[in-house]
């Protein structure tokens, strides 16, 4: 059988920690609408590929647009350089 952590209809609990949030071993089903264990498991089981598929989206989306900054940020950074290179003392 499948487990409850590698499901669709799987939301995991998080609790705030020191620094970041931590995940719990235990979640909410949203097909039984209840709490369950990630280790559990059910026939209503499906695939979350398409959260990952999202989620994948997401990531490079905003490593894109990161990139695109940096490079105009170089950009600017070395135009300053070429501008203190030409400018007589």
């Amino acid at each position: 059988m499948k487990e409850c952590f590698n499901c669709g209809n799987y939301q995991a609990y998080y609790t705030k920690g020191y620094c970041k949030f931590d995940r719990e071993d235990q979640g909410n089903c949203v097909k039984h609408n209840k709490i369950v264990g990630k280790h559990e498991g059910c026939e209503q089981w499906r695939s979350n590929a398409i959260r990952r598929k999202v989620r994948k989206s997401v990531c490079l989306k905003n490593l894109d647009i990161a990139l695109s900054d940096l490079s105009e940020m170089k950009q600017i950074l070395s135009e300053n350089s070429d501008d203190d290179k030409n400018t007589p003392s």
